[in-house]
């Protein structure tokens, strides 16, 4: 049976302004990192303040966003008095760690998914030549198993003070095929090593700040979702 050139143009566009509204509606922030936005600027923290993480399962309060320490109690969150900016960094100067945060969001079929992360150092005694190595990981979880789907590694070399800004930046991309598993989505940081001329701390209290993760639906899938739901309401018109 053919469709009527009305009926046609109806679904067309249903379809566009249906793909509009939806990709407004889904390309955003993942979940609320921070309890207040879609980022971690790890602010909550009293200041002058050291808030220490706690290691998964532990029956104490999960810690400042619920971000979680892997293999060890070597991470803190501490905010200055100065201009209260707070940062992810190590319980001291050269001290490498892990820590993970499970998002709570499932990951989803054809998205594109980035996270965005701050590199810097949290210290007043400033070197151009130290620097400090990372990895940065989105992946999944499923019993606490974490799977790695996409990272950013390298090193960050010192330009100014974490009160001031960022050293440096890391995106991480991540596009998901039809099938995906269905488990949370989950990142972890991690500080892996530092470097500083002689006499001089390595990597001094290098660490993380500014954490974000977006998602947005691959035009495909949107133009499906946009091109459905005209139908559906040109059946109901009927």
């Amino acid at each position: 049976m053919k469709m009527k050139r009305s009926n046609l143009n109806f679904v067309m566009f249903t379809a566009v302004m249906t793909l509009a509204v939806t990709s407004s509606v889904f390309a955003g922030f993942i979940g609320v990192l921070d309890g207040v936005n879609g980022n971690s600027t790890f602010e909550d923290a009293p200041a002058p303040a050291n808030v220490s993480l706690y290691a998964p399962g532990d029956s104490a309060d999960p810690g400042t966003y619920l971000w979680q320490e892997i293999g060890g109690v070597n991470a803190r969150v501490f905010r200055d008095a100065i201009n209260s900016n707070a940062a992810l960094i190590g319980s001291s100067a050269t001290t490498n760690y892990t820590v993970q945060l499970d998002t709570g969001i499932s990951i989803e079929a054809l998205t594109d998914y980035e996270l965005t992360v701050d590199l810097g150092f949290y210290t007043n005694t400033y070197d151009p030549a130290r620097q400090f190595s990372y990895n940065v990981e989105l992946g999944t979880l499923n019993n606490d198993v974490f799977t790695q789907l996409a990272n950013g590694s390298g090193s960050v070399v010192q330009t100014q003070h974490f009160n001031i800004g960022p050293s440096g930046s890391v995106v991480v991309t991540l596009s998901t095929d039809m099938v995906v598993s269905g488990d949370n989505l989950a990142i972890r940081l991690s500080r892996t090593g530092g470097y500083a001329p002689a006499g001089t701390e390595l990597g001094r209290y290098g660490g993380f700040d500014n954490v974000v993760l977006t998602a947005t639906p691959e035009p495909a899938t949107v133009a499906l979702l946009a091109i459905g739901s005209a139908i559906c309401g040109l059946r109901r018109k009927k």
